[in-house]
């Protein structure tokens, strides 16, 4: 009896311990419960604020980016400009080779009565239609006839004289009639002396020594064909075409044929030379060089021979 009441006494221990176990973890969830506001609270703070961190950063990365991409950007251009003073300078290194290769000559074509859009064509035969206008002495207008083709059998007088102050004369008729010659090979009429042309040729070729420069047109800006018409050789002219050939040869053994040897060579020169388009011609020569073209050899000879047709 006495045991069997024990463990009855046992057994309700046991149970209020067990109750009382349950209602002990049962509070637990609760105080869980009421604390995960707050933590859920924390990590939200948490969060809002790692976006501004990423953004910081961020901005840090866009910035050194925009610093590299503006660093690449000015290599770049460096390198362009770099690029293009290097084509510049083999330009410059190109043109001072044909110039040797030409032997110092240079030779032009300004044709007024074309349609070839060349600097100062219409502006030329405007001013040469007004002046036909104001004057037309018939007198000055080139005849359309063809002139007689030169002798080649007969070897032009002093053509291979050296030019000396002696023989400025005769190195002026050589070479025309040199060029006259090259014309009769290829069935052309010879040119006829003009003096307005020989006028403009002799002016040029001393300005060229006197001012020291070997160009067409004068250091004060003065083109061919200003001075051609200077000369009054388009007075009247109501269409015209005009080209110039001008070259120098520097040192004791230059002579007429060795120059028009060369214009001969030089495709510009040679199409004036043999121009069907020119009827008249003025040589103009002095036994001197341009001093800083001829590096100041002494001797030698500078040409110039004007060309032109007016109508």
């Amino acid at each position: 009896m006495h045991l069997r009441a024990a463990l009855r006494t046992l057994t309700l221990m046991v149970v209020t311990v067990a109750i009382a176990l349950g209602a002990s973890s049962g509070g637990a969830p609760q105080a869980h419960a009421s604390s995960a506001p707050r933590a859920a609270t924390a990590a939200m703070r948490i969060a809002a604020g790692h976006p501004a961190k990423q953004s910081s950063r961020g901005r840090g990365r866009a910035h050194r980016t925009t610093r590299r991409m503006a660093a690449a950007r000015r290599r770049a251009a460096a390198r362009r400009r770099a690029a293009a003073r290097h084509r510049a300078a083999a330009r410059r290194r190109a043109a001072l080779r044909h110039r040797a290769a030409s032997q110092r000559t240079h030779g032009r074509s300004d044709d007024a009565s074309d349609d070839s859009g060349a600097k100062g064509s219409g502006e030329a035969a405007v001013d040469a239609q007004d002046a036909s206008r104001a004057q037309t002495p018939a007198s000055t207008t080139s005849s359309d006839a063809p002139a007689a083709l030169a002798d080649l059998e007969t070897p032009c007088a002093g053509a291979d004289v050296p030019f000396s102050a002696e023989t400025v004369e005769t190195a002026r008729a050589a070479a025309t009639c040199l060029v006259n010659q090259e014309r009769a090979r290829q069935d052309l009429g010879a040119l006829t002396r003009n003096p307005a042309l020989e006028g403009a040729a002799q002016g040029h070729t001393q300005d060229m020594i006197t001012r020291d420069f070997f160009a067409h047109d004068n250091p004060s800006g003065a083109s061919m064909l200003d001075r051609i018409r200077g000369a009054g050789y388009l007075t009247g002219a109501t269409s015209f075409s005009v080209g110039e050939n001008i070259a120098f040869a520097a040192g004791g053994g230059a002579t007429a044929r060795g120059i028009v040897a060369s214009w001969m060579a030089s495709p510009p020169h040679r199409a004036n030379i043999l121009n069907a388009a020119y009827h008249e011609a003025g040589m103009g020569f002095v036994a001197a060089v341009p001093a800083t073209a001829g590096h100041n050899l002494p001797g030698g000879g500078t040409l110039t021979q004007d060309f032109g047709l007016r109508r």
